[in-house]
Order: C-alpha cells, then sequence, then structure tokens
C-alpha cells in the first residue's frame, strides 16, 4: 500500500483493541426509566418490555441507545416488543 500523497510505502501494522468498557450496569443505566419498564428473564439474556406506550419518542430513543450500549437490541413482536441484552 502507498501513500496516496506522497507514494512512499505505508506499512499497517494490526492492533488488537479492546472495546471501551461500559461505566455502569445496564440496570443503573435504566434506573430513570424503572416506572415505564418491566424485566425479565429469558435464557441467556435480560429483557426490558414497555409496561405502556411511550408517547415520547426521544425517550424510546433514549432506551434504545442505552440499551444497543450495552449490546442489546430491540426485538419486535407482533403484538409487543421489548428489548432484549445478553448476560
Amino acid at each position: 500500500m502507498k501513500c496516496p500523497h506522497c507514494g512512499k510505502p505505508v506499512i499497517l501494522t494490526p492492533v488488537d483493541a479492546e472495546p471501551e468498557p461500559i461505566k455502569e450496569s445496564i440496570d443503573d443505566s435504566l434506573a430513570p426509566y424503572a416506572d415505564l419498564l418491566t424485566v425479565f428473564d429469558k435464557e441467556g439474556a435480560i429483557c426490558y418490555a414497555v409496561k405502556n406506550y411511550i408517547e415520547d419518542k426521544n425517550v424510546w430513543v433514549e432506551i434504545n441507545n442505552i440499551v444497543r450500549a450495552h449490546r442489546g437490541k430491540w426485538i419486535k413482536g407482533e403484538k409487543e416488543g421489548y428489548w432484549e441484552v445478553p448476560t
């Protein structure tokens, strides 16, 4: 591989980078939204379901971002979805 500006060869060395550790637990992160969520266990995961429809989209997005920061994802159900975070 060559530098596009000067044409000199560029040597790339792979680096093992550790992901930045999450500073608090998922439960601590979601504490401000505890009254909006129901928690249940699933094999290999902890799940968070919405108790009632969240009208404020910004709140839903904030919860979703917290869950994604903890390697979780939204699971869309036929009637109701939930967030799933691997344990």
